[in-house]
């Protein structure tokens, strides 16, 4: 494990890979410690500095993981979560996935409520398990009942799956924290297009705009869509490539295509203009 520093303020204790004097956050001295003398919140501090690094490739996944590993190991719920995500988003593959489910476990018999949520998304899908849609619930309710935000998002997206549509509407609009109003607006949005009548239908664009403003990347693609082909909107080709180009930014591969075409459809209507 790579080096690591606390700093010597008792109100500070906040804890870095760099040897920085003074403390960047009191001004205080930072010394050496042993990876034994970890709590929780260090782990925290250190896995907060890995996450604003690693885009510029300084952080190896492998010191990600064995700071995670040694995180979880500690019986930390949160440690055991965070890690259980790290596995179903680096490499989702059938022994990381059941590695999660593990880790979502052993955090949700914490009672933790983010764990309790996530859990029950794993019995939704079978990720790392046997679908069973009763202990879905059971996460879920228990979940909700412990102030969680995602359970409500995931019990919405059970009764969606159970075509219980006016549930899981009535639980999208209770969903008022960010980031989880983000996602609920674009499921909104999906709701009122799919089920609702054309007055209806016609709303989804506000559902899909306060998603993709507030950076959800599917509300960022609906939303070009939409202008892309003026479904409930008047087309715009340059806020659906402003909106596609987002979204693909943000990971959305199927956002590619239609962009790509919008962009070559416009360089092709330049040179036609310039000709005449």
């Amino acid at each position: 494990m790579r080096k690591i520093y606390r700093c010597v303020n008792d109100e500070c204790k906040c804890c870095t890979f760099e040897n920085k004097v003074p403390c960047v956050l009191c001004g205080d001295i930072v010394k050496e410690i042993s990876p034994d003398e970890l709590m929780p919140q260090d782990y925290m501090d250190l896995f907060s500095e890995m996450q604003a690094v690693s885009d510029d490739g300084e952080i190896k996944e492998q010191d990600m993981l064995e700071i995670l590993t040694a995180w979880a190991e500690t019986g930390d719920a949160e440690g055991q979560l965070i890690l259980a995500g790290y596995y179903q988003d680096k490499d989702p593959s059938e022994e990381n996935i059941r590695k999660a489910f593990y880790l979502a476990c052993q955090a949700a018999d914490q009672q933790y409520p983010d764990a309790l949520a996530s859990l029950g998304i794993m019995y939704l899908f079978g990720a790392g398990t046997e679908s069973d849609d009763g202990k879905a619930k059971a996460c879920f309710d228990a979940a909700i009942e412990r102030g969680s935000e995602p359970g409500k998002m995931f019990l919405a997206l059970y009764y969606l799956k159970r075509r219980e549509i006016l549930m899981a509407y009535q639980l999208l609009s209770e969903i008022t924290e960010a980031p989880m109003k983000d996602s609920a607006a674009y499921f909104l949005g999906t709701i009122t297009e799919d089920y609702g009548d054309f007055e209806t239908k016609q709303k989804c664009v506000d559902f899909y705009g306060k998603s993709a403003r507030g950076g959800y990347p599917h509300g960022m693609y609906e939303l070009a869509r939409q202008y892309d082909l003026g479904l409930y909107v008047p087309r715009d080709e340059e806020l659906a490539i402003l909106w596609y180009d987002r979204a693909v930014e943000n990971g959305v591969q199927e956002a590619l295509a239609p962009l790509i075409e919008l962009l070559y459809y416009n360089e092709d209507n330049k040179e036609e203009k310039l000709l005449l």
